[in-house]
């Protein structure tokens, strides 16, 4: 006999759990639901199944190949777009050569489908639908059937209300069919078998007969029937085999399981393979526990569904809650009713999920925090606000106007009472929404605003040192652009960004609501400056002999990722006499695109600005790009050279090289962590060459009109060196323990710790550096050789990798 399984759907419904795994896999006391299917299915004498798939179709494919394991031979057939639930099954057309069964993959059923293909083949049925009894909550459509089980209704129609037929019985969705019924089928086109196939066979006056049967079915579309279906597989109510032995009375485990003597477990409770129980853990009413799940001392599950290797630390509490795979809970935290954690989240220490929450997959919450609201979009909610460069959220979702007004207050509580304040923003129009929102925020504080309208974060900056302000704020997009995040920056008044002490001053006032409110005649005011990027154009043309620049000449290719720095580059730039050949560069745009401008125009160089005006990409007059570590060797040459005893901050993982060029002048390098206030504090002078595009482009053609070289000549001036970069994930909560091991294994080592761990070599050295915003290591090693330092660097991702034991 011969079967469809209908696995194609979405399970919106179901989500977060159906984010990254197909409804039919969902467990269902630790076995995928569609493996319960399978088996029965086999148990019923059926050997050939087709599957109709969808969403996710590798997932399903790779979890139950050819069908083996069961004694069952599979069958599948993809779907390129939803086509309906009749619609699939008209893929398999070449398949159904004989009386066929329908079932739904997300559907839990024990039914004697023997019975049902008698009774069917009795009556001669083109179509069987499968009933239940009504029982007045059942979610199935109603079926109105005569004493012989032909079908007179679908539903409550006009023939059930004039003749006072209630529907009797409802479909649960599973039918079965001749052969036949497939020329009924359109191809290629969205057709359901209850709203499009039933009506018509019905209107044709087609043999179509309903079959009641007894016994457990579940229709598993939603968060709650989910739960449910778990619930009363383990209370007995699904006759079907439990996998694993009951240990005691209604608890059953999987293979190697520990239990400690003083843990309570009060039945029904289930739990895989390899589960781990400390003492005092406390299981009650319905649990049921995935495999590899360890469970630390002294915490509380109850009614609770817990996928595969997941970790639960001590004390927590989970009531009524669903997790999935690879989540980790800290210490204390509390998880509510009806709450779902999506795949490979963490759950900081002592914090709170309120009741109804939805956390996505990959969510990391912090330690102390109390969620109200289902975290779909973003990736962190926690008690730091701060990362690498201010603060970052997505627009209108994680940071929106009522967020900005309380943080532009908690700042304004941060700083003396009528502190003079910059305030910038580049041209997106939420940037724009949120400073005049700011604006109005640091003016209840008392504080006085200066608005320098749309500019770029390096004129933030030089606003905030040369009007002598006490700090100043810059919101832009985030990069690279077109992004949906935005990013608030703040600086003191030297123009650089805020050290951590005040970081946690604005955050704790932001946490705390404790702002300041100014009284009517205190209140700030709000004053534009809209003369500033004039102001910054002739500060930087001041740097440079200008009428030596004028005569070399120039042509430059500049490339645009926002098309208003053209307003504020392009003239500085013919105030220096260069020709300027502007690209927009698309999204799609690489350098290599700025690089064939290049030589097509037989141009001097070429740049890409960021748009911000904050990252510079340069590209010689043969076309080739300058990489990253060579532009700041160039910089740290012309900076060094170009400013007398002059000092410049470098990364701790830049290479050696630096030292050298730095001894050719009168200047020095000081290395540095990699945030950008370490760089910026290091460095002398009113610009930072490091974080100032349009200043380094300005430096670079006095440089080269001073030397009467070309760019590539400069560059290939500069000795060569060999740097490798990797990448390794690395959990967040693991970041601490990577850190502390491998500094642990170098300490007979000549090592640094300025930032992360610096291991030095016989023939180079290797950086290993936590990221502040991404869950990964940063690995850096520099040698004698591109190989050799690649192979260094390949070594500390191995080592990572075993200390997380991946």
């Amino acid at each position: 006999m011969k079967t469809v399984i209908m696995a194609g759907g979405k399970g919106i419904r179901l989500r977060p759990l159906t984010c990254n795994k197909p409804k039919p896999l969902l467990p269902v006391l630790n076995k995928p639901l569609m493996e319960h299917l399978l088996q029965h299915l086999a148990n019923q004498g059926f050997s050939e199944i087709a599957v109709t798939l969808q969403y996710l179709p590798e997932l399903i494919k790779a979890r139950f190949g050819e069908g083996q394991l069961f004694g069952l031979r599979l069958y599948y057939f993809e779907e390129i777009s939803p086509l309906g639930t009749a619609g699939g099954i008209k893929n398999a057309e070449s398949f159904l050569d004989e009386t066929f069964l329908v079932i739904p993959g997300d559907n839990l059923v024990d039914f004697d489908f023997q019975r049902a293909f008698e009774f069917h083949r009795e009556r001669g049925a083109l179509a069987t639908l499968i009933l239940t009894r009504n029982a007045g909550n059942s979610p199935g459509p109603g079926v109105v059937v005569d004493q012989d089980g032909l079908v007179l209704d679908l539903g409550v129609s006009q023939l059930a209300d004039q003749e006072k037929i209630a529907p009797n019985f409802i479909s649960t969705g599973i039918y079965i069919f001749q052969p036949e019924v497939l020329q009924y089928f359109p191809r290629e086109a969205i057709f359901d078998l209850q709203a499009d196939l039933l009506p018509f066979l019905l209107r044709e006056k087609r043999p179509v007969y309903g079959f009641s049967v007894e016994g457990y079915w579940c229709d598993i579309g939603d968060l709650f029937q989910y739960r449910q279906v778990n619930k009363d597989f383990l209370t007995g109510r699904v006759k079907l085999p439990v996998t694993g032995r009951q240990v005691l009375r209604g608890v059953w485990t999987g293979e190697n399981v520990e239990i400690h003597p003083t843990a309570d477990l009060k039945a029904p409770v289930y739990l895989g393979n390899n589960c781990y129980l400390e003492q005092n853990v406390r299981l009650n009413g319905c649990c049921v526990i995935g495999n590899n799940t360890t469970i630390k001392s002294d915490a509380l599950l109850q009614d609770t569904i817990v996928w595969n290797n997941v970790y639960l630390d001590q004390g927590i509490q989970l009531k009524g809650a669903t997790i999935a795979d690879h989540v980790r809970i800290k210490s204390r935290a509390v998880v509510s009713e009806d709450t779902v954690i999506g795949y490979d989240s963490v759950i900081g220490q002592r914090s709170v999920i309120q009741s109804g929450v939805k956390i996505w997959p990959s969510k990391v919450i912090e330690d102390n925090v109390s969620v109200h609201s289902s975290l779909v979009w973003g990736q962190r909610i926690g008690k730091s606000l701060f990362g690498l460069f201010g603060i970052k959220g997505l627009m209108n979702v994680e940071i929106t106007a009522d967020f900005a007004a309380k943080l532009a207050a908690a700042y304004g509580s941060s700083l003396r009472v009528g502190a003079r304040v910059v305030l910038g923003a580049d041209g997106h129009q939420f940037s724009q929404i949120l400073k005049r929102v700011f604006a109005a925020g640091l003016v209840g504080t008392g504080a006085r605003v200066m608005d320098l309208g749309q500019v770029t974060t390096p004129i933030t900056r030089y606003a905030v040192k040369s009007l002598g302000t006490d700090g100043g704020v810059h919101i832009r997009q985030g990069r690279p652009v077109p992004t949906n995040e935005v990013v608030i920056e703040f600086f003191d008044h030297n123009g650089i960004n805020v050290d951590r002490s005040m970081e946690r001053k604005i955050e704790n006032t932001f946490r705390q609501e404790d702002f300041h409110r100014a009284g009517l005649d205190q209140l700030g005011e709000i004053t534009f400056y809209p003369q500033l990027p004039e102001a910054y154009q002739q500060a930087l043309l001041r740097l440079v002999d200008v009428d030596l620049v004028l005569r070399r000449r120039f042509k430059i290719v500049v490339a645009y990722e926002d098309p208003a720095l053209a307003m504020l580059v392009t003239p500085l730039l013919e105030k220096l006499g260069c020709q300027v050949v502007a690209l927009r560069r698309l999204l799609s745009s690489q350098e290599g695109d700025v690089a064939e401008a290049v030589l097509k125009f037989q141009a001097h160089l070429g740049v890409n600005l960021d748009s911000n005006a904050e990252v510079l990409t340069l590209v010689t007059e043969e076309g080739k790009i300058v990489s990253d570590e060579l532009l700041l060797a160039l910089v740290t040459m012309i900076y060094l050279k170009g400013e007398k005893a002059a000092t410049l901050g470098i990364p701790v993982t830049a290479p050696d090289i630096l030292e050298q060029l730095a001894g050719e002048s009168e200047g020095q390098v000081v290395r540095t962590k990699v945030s950008p206030r370490a760089l910026m504090e290091a460095t002398s002078g009113a610009f930072q060459p490091l974080f100032d595009a349009v200043y380094l482009l300005v430096r670079i053609l006095d440089f080269l009109a001073r030397k009467s070289s070309t760019l590539s000549e400069v560059v290939k001036s500069i000795p060569p060196f060999h740097i490798h970069k990797e990448s390794v994930f690395c959990p967040w909560e693991e970041k601490g323990k990577v850190m502390r091991r491998l500094t642990e294994e170098v300490r007979e080592k000549r090592a640094e710790m300025i930032d992360g761990v610096k291991v030095f070599h016989e023939y180079g050295w290797t950086a290993v550096l936590p990221d502040a915003d991404e869950p990964v290591c940063r690995v850096i090693a520099e040698a004698q050789s591109q190989k050799l330092a690649e192979e260094l660097a390949a070594s500390y991702v191995l080592k990572i990798k075993q200390i997380l034991d991946f």
